[in-house]
């Protein structure tokens, strides 16, 4: 009977201990949709609130991450007290990346801290080597979304913006473009604009992106900005995105329009490169005068052609170092140092496409300790 007792006591125990665990907190699992698009922005939410202030817990949960079927990326974690209880919140968005059936369950631990240890400590116990604390793995009840396919990477609301100079500009000039798509969904999937026109050479800036996670996927603008250069007229071509808006269930093209440019005459390559060296007319010797000239080669000829060699050099930096100088802004600056095709030149080039300086004379002075 004492035995019988005993296992019944601690039955009583065991069922009690769980019992506290389970009521120590809550956990509440939610998804925004039922169904989504592929790349269409998925909201989840996971809430645990405690029945007191939680001290003795410490929560570990962090499925973020990329696989197969889905991006998962955090969007908040918040740890308050209200009225008195802990309360404890985590918001995902999720993007699918493949159609059908896609389910969420993620595993969580509960860590707490036993009471051994706080006492430790409290009372400033020190020999103790092994951290007293009991964990609790568990998984969050399964959230279940149908997907389906958009046919098309961009999905939401999203708008094109195209700005460009006049198209009528002087041969070698810098003909500038920029595509900015703004809006709310999957921003961060938009692919730049494609540029390949015969005898146009294109500058591309770095892209520059302004987007914030939010509940409906990234919001913000996403910049596209280019300098096109020819001596001739060019046309850039038609383009097209197409956008699923899942709130209307219909799709819409985004057009990036052609683009006629006129290029007028203007600058010649020969007038912004350096001049190509001369070729000499070739000396005829007579057979009567060979004698006295090979004396004279002997004594004269090696500083000769140094001394040419020299000369065509310095005028060749001397007519380039006069164009730079000549630069009124940034646009035949750049025209100059990309026709020079100096190989030293193309840490400024860039520097000047990214809007990186802002000093016209600073880089000036630069380039001329280049020349």
């Amino acid at each position: 009977m004492k035995k019988n007792l005993g296992k019944a006591l601690a039955c009583l125990l065991l069922v009690w201990h769980v019992s506290l665990w389970a009521s120590a907190y809550e956990w509440e699992a939610t998804i925004n949709k039922t169904q989504a698009a592929m790349n269409e922005a998925i909201y989840l939410r996971y809430l645990c609130t405690f029945e007191d202030r939680g001290e003795l817990y410490s929560i570990d949960f962090s499925p973020e991450g990329e696989n197969e079927r889905y991006r998962l990326e955090l969007l908040s974690q918040r740890d308050a007290i209200i009225e008195g209880r802990r309360v404890v919140s985590y918001e995902f968005v999720a993007f699918a990346k493949k159609s059908g059936r896609l389910i969420f369950a993620f595993d969580y631990t509960m860590k707490k801290t036993n009471e051994r240890s706080i006492e430790n400590v409290t009372i400033g116990r020190d020999n103790t080597q092994k951290e007293e604390f009991t964990l609790h793995a568990k998984r969050h009840k399964p959230l279940e979304i149908a997907i389906y396919d958009a046919k098309t990477p961009l999905v939401g609301d999203i708008k094109l913006h195209v700005k460009s100079q006049t198209p009528k500009l002087q041969a070698y000039e810098p003909f500038h473009v920029e595509a900015t798509f703004e809006g709310e969904g999957s921003l961060h999937l938009v692919s730049a604009p494609i540029f390949q026109i015969a005898n146009v050479e294109v500058f591309a800036q770095k892209p520059k992106s302004e987007l914030a996670l939010m509940q409906d996927g990234y919001k913000g603008s996403q910049t596209y900005a280019f300098a096109l250069v020819s001596d001739k007229n060019f046309t850039i071509p038609k383009q097209e995105w197409i956008v699923y808006d899942p709130k209307t269930q219909k799709h819409h093209t985004l057009v990036f329009e052609a683009i006629e440019v006129e290029v007028t005459k203007g600058f010649a390559k020969e007038e912004l490169l350096d001049a190509p060296p001369q070729e000499e007319t070739p000396f005829v010797f007579e057979k009567e005068y060979l004698f006295y000239v090979v004396f004279f080669l002997l004594g004269y000829a090696s500083a000769k052609i140094t001394w040419k060699k020299s000369s065509l050099k310095k005028k060749k930096n001397s007519e380039l170092a006069q164009k730079i100088e000549d630069a009124r802004d940034f646009d035949r600056l750049l025209t100059v140092l990309v026709l020079s095709e100096k190989e030293q030149f193309k840490m400024w080039i860039n520097k000047i496409e990214n809007k990186e300086v802002t000093s016209l004379k600073s880089v000036k002075r630069e380039l001329s300790k280049l020349i």
